[in-house]
């Protein structure tokens, strides 16, 4: 964590990887739909079949 915090604009970046831009809720996170993190990246939620 102290080699993460030491470098601000990595932080910001990680922190922004696992932001989703609008809103989803858990339903839909949990179909394994394609959605965007704050970087601009697509990025899609994986699920255990188990669920």
């Amino acid at each position: 964590v102290k080699t993460l915090l030491a470098n601000e604009i990595r932080a910001r970046y990680l922190a922004k990887l696992h932001m989703v831009a609008g809103e989803v809720n858990s339903d839909s996170l949990k179909k394994g739909i394609l959605y965007y993190t704050l970087t601009g990246m697509a990025a899609e939620s994986m699920t255990d079949v188990g669920d």
